[in-house]
């Protein structure tokens, strides 16, 4: 009688047919790639999910909202927006935008108008989710008032952007961020590590998490003597200097959409191709050398250089009629009355 060859040879065993040994073969093999598979799988689903949460995170984010809170057009990760409250609405994200940068302004979503008048907006993290960004909206003497507005959320670890407290302590921004300090009531000094006295500045008045901010404006100018900092002057609306947190972003580098402006509507810097006009008392165009119809605009009061705060004012945007590339952008003082005023303009597309 032949031998038998041991469990798990090719070998026949008594009363098998010619094919089991075959298929047993293939059965052990099998075992042993999926208890290779299971093994393997969670590191796998591990990198994936990593990989879906980092590319969720976009450098940069924006949102037209109309003064009912319809979501106009946005980045492609703006999901929703609503109002929620006269003056009071909420933008919703796919992603978590705690450890970002937020500044909106009041402005038109398309080009046929314009807010015709003074208003402002201050932000703050959504209360009731980190996805989300809340932004109130205010007329020229602090009231609650539905408008349309812009949104830029800046979450750029290596971008321009910080988001400071009331005591002049950095809250949290990017890698570019040296500090910041407060040498009077409503006066702070942001500082980089990198240049940005050829940058472009936007901000408003708001919380570094959650919670209602109140109204204040914020007026910007570049740091005498400092090539690297961003000086901020906060303000109630009858013009007396206040502690508050606030918002701050920068747009520097060839990449950047962006125009410096002075009161007489020159052009002082920004991007290439950028060119401005001064249409009337407070009135201004900004061209740019691409349709900037789909993008949104946030402007601030803010001086070209380093000579001081501008006096008290607000910006507000729309697009140009007649023209995708251009954008319009008007100033007022707090009273009502169109005034002449330095502005930056920043634009995310």
């Amino acid at each position: 009688m032949a031998a038998r060859g041991p469990e798990g040879s090719g070998h026949q065993r008594k009363g098998e047919t010619s094919l089991q040994p075959v298929q047993r073969r293939f059965g052990t093999a099998f075992a042993w790639v999926a208890c290779l598979a299971v093994f393997a799988a969670p590191a796998l689903a591990v990198g994936t999910s990593q990989a879906a949460t980092s590319a969720a995170v976009p450098k940069q984010s924006f949102a037209v909202v109309d003064s009912d809170g319809t979501l106009v057009r946005g980045s492609p990760d703006v999901l929703s927006s609503s109002n929620v409250g006269t003056g009071k609405y909420e933008v919703i994200t796919d992603h978590d935008v705690s450890d970002c940068a937020y500044v909106a302004d009041p402005g038109e979503p398309g080009n046929g108008g314009s807010i015709g008048a003074p208003a402002f907006t201050v932000t703050a993290l959504r209360s009731t989710t980190t996805a989300g960004v809340w932004v109130h909206s205010f007329d020229g003497t602090g009231a609650d008032v539905n408008l349309p507005f812009h949104l830029h959320i800046d979450c750029n670890p290596k971008g321009y952007w910080a988001v400071v407290n009331a005591d002049g302590s950095v809250s949290r921004g990017s890698n570019k961020v040296a500090g910041a300090t407060h040498p009077g009531t409503g006066v702070y000094d942001v500082d980089f590590n990198k240049k940005v006295n050829k940058c472009a500045y936007t901000a408003n008045v708001g919380n570094p998490t959650d919670g209602d901010p109140f109204p204040l404006t914020v007026g910007l100018a570049g740091r005498t003597g400092d090539k690297f900092g961003v000086a901020v002057e906060v303000q109630d609306t009858s013009g007396t200097p206040t502690d508050a947190s606030f918002h701050l972003d920068v747009a520097c580098g060839a990449k950047a959409l962006d125009a410096v402006v002075d009161s007489t509507g020159a052009f002082v810097r920004g991007a290439k191709g950028a060119a401005s006009i001064h249409l009337t008392t407070g009135a201004y165009e900004v061209d740019f050398d691409r349709d900037v119809s789909g993008c949104g605009f946030v402007a601030s009061v803010a001086q070209p250089g380093s000579s001081g705060f501008p006096a008290q004012g607000t910006a507000t945007v729309a697009g140009r009629a007649g023209n995708p590339d251009g954008v319009f952008v008007q100033t007022f003082d707090l009273t009502g009355t169109q005034a002449d005023r330095p502005f930056h303009l920043i634009l995310y597309c």
